[in-house]
């Protein structure tokens, strides 16, 4: 790719060490833990996380060309508004959480289409807000070439979902066990984490109110 001269090793990896942070943030991780809970299969959960990485990544190359090509800033009140909308999509990962783990004692199942649109606009909403645009773009002015600016957010981007499948896994595995050995415990940690969501959402919105 053009511009990858200007991608040494050091930036390479910091590119990737910041995605991998950066999936750590409070709210990926009750996104992605939300999924998980509610599916408890890997592969349901790696969907999300893909199409997750598709709205986060391609919106992180579209803030990337306008801030390389027309030298401009993300608009604060951009930001803002995204991290308002996912407070409130944790608002409602909890409450259907409760709802859907209040009707049944089985593993609930979303239409995939519905899922798929709504990893794919939560990726948008986490690109557009929060420290997403800060971590991946403050290297940006050492860069010359477009090139190097779009290598630079892929590998960001690349971090970012490696951190997601191997996290959403982890709580995959974490509740087919429950499910096989402490069936009892399994409604109980679903709510537990319904609970972890409405926090994150309260902290998020205060934060940026």
């Amino acid at each position: 790719m053009m511009g990858m001269e200007y991608l040494n090793v050091s930036v390479i990896g910091l590119a990737f060490v910041l995605g991998l942070w950066h999936a750590l943030d409070a709210d990926h991780v009750m996104a992605i833990t939300g999924m998980a809970g509610a599916r408890g299969r890997f592969d349901t959960t790696a969907r999300f996380a893909r199409h997750w990485a598709l709205g986060h990544g391609g919106t992180l190359l579209m803030i990337g060309v306008v801030v390389y090509g027309l030298g401009m800033a993300m608009p604060q009140q951009l930001s803002r508004g995204a991290e308002i909308m996912v407070a409130l999509l944790l608002f409602v990962l909890s409450t259907l959480l409760v709802w859907r783990t209040a009707r049944s004692n089985n593993t609930y199942h979303a239409a995939k289409h519905n899922t798929q649109r709504g990893a794919v606009t939560m990726g948008v909403l986490h690109g557009l807000a929060g420290s997403a645009p800060l971590l991946a773009l403050l290297p940006l002015a050492s860069m010359h070439s477009l090139g190097a600016v779009l290598a630079y957010l892929m590998i960001f981007s690349l971090g970012v979902v490696c951190a997601m499948l191997l996290f959403g896994g982890a709580c995959s595995a974490l509740f087919r066990y429950v499910q096989q050995r402490h069936h009892a415990w399994e409604r109980k940690l679903r709510y537990l984490l319904a609970a972890g969501a409405l926090l994150t959402g309260i902290h998020l919105l205060l934060e940026t109110l």
